[in-house]
């Protein structure tokens, strides 16, 4: 309650008046006058109505007029200071709200757009980013000569291997021969059919060896190929299309790391490739492959 509005009413009690009488000798409403007593100046029509209803007030009850206006002055000043600090603190507080949203604001896209430049630009190239040089023609022939090598290494392991179950079986079959000297006629009949064999396969390998003889390379293949003397003739990385003609019936010694870049020509016929896609040939005579055809 304002100190004006207790003065008002203390007196007004003091003196036994009613607020509906007070109201009509006035001509205020008891609306007006209540507000006033109870200090809600927010409820009359303004302050220069309600210091005219003071006043009048003041006057009616005998009262000091001037002092009751001074304290009115200063209860309403007072009000107007508190209400702008009130203001200033709110529009600072508004302030300080807008900064710390604009600075989370202004880091957000700072870090958006590093991101974007340091990982995502960086990534997306163009399509030559991981591109490589073709593969020289020499590493070529030197992968499928390490390649050949040990494949070679393999195949003398197993030779070997072949070589040792071989003895075992000639040491046992002598032992065999040593308890049974006879020979029954089936023994006899495979030793005919074997020399049947080998004749056949004599007579297979002349009538080859008059025949034109024609490597043709489709794809870098490395090959080597010695005569009988098993001479060098020629060990190199063949070209893809390119040709070795065999001249004269020796009969020469093949190597290569993959058999199946490799067809034979005889007699201007194509009779395939001589081994399969990938396959190891170390040292075999051209006659044995020519049988197969």
């Amino acid at each position: 309650m304002k100190i004006v509005g207790r003065i008002l009413r203390e007196n007004r009690e003091k003196k036994g008046i009613a607020i509906e009488d007070l109201s009509k000798k006035l001509a205020i409403s008891v609306y007006y006058l209540s507000a006033i007593e109870s200090g809600q100046y927010n409820k009359t029509p303004g302050n220069p109505y309600t210091l005219g209803f003071i006043k009048t007030y003041a006057k009616h009850l005998e009262l000091d007029v001037d002092f009751i206006e001074k304290i009115f002055r200063d209860e309403t000043v007072s009000n107007k200071k508190i209400s702008n600090i009130y203001l200033a603190d709110s529009t600072t507080y508004n302030h300080l709200n807008y900064l710390k949203y604009g600075t989370g604001i202004f880091i957000f896209l700072f870090c958006g757009m590093f991101f974007y430049n340091f990982f995502l630009s960086e990534t997306y190239l163009a399509n030559d980013y991981a591109s490589v040089d073709p593969i020289d023609d020499n590493l070529i022939a030197i992968v499928e000569e390490e390649e050949l090598k040990n494949g070679i290494q393999e195949l003398k392991k197993k030779q070997l291997l072949a070589d040792l179950i071989q003895k075992n079986y000639e040491n046992d079959k002598y032992i065999a021969s040593i308890q049974d000297s006879k020979i029954t006629d089936d023994e006899d009949n495979v030793l005919v059919n074997n020399n049947i064999n080998a004749i056949a396969a004599m007579n297979t390998d002349k009538k080859n060896s008059n025949k034109s003889l024609i490597f043709r390379f489709t794809n870098e293949t490395w090959v080597q190929i010695k005569d009988s003397s098993e001479k060098v003739i020629i060990s190199k990385l063949m070209k893809k299309n390119e040709e070795f003609i065999f001249h004269g019936n020796e009969d020469y010694l093949i190597t290569t790391g993959n058999a199946g870049n490799i067809l034979l020509i005889m007699d201007n016929k194509d009779l395939g490739k001589i081994g399969k896609k990938g396959q190891v040939i170390n040292s075999v005579y051209l006659s044995e492959i020519t049988s197969k055809y």
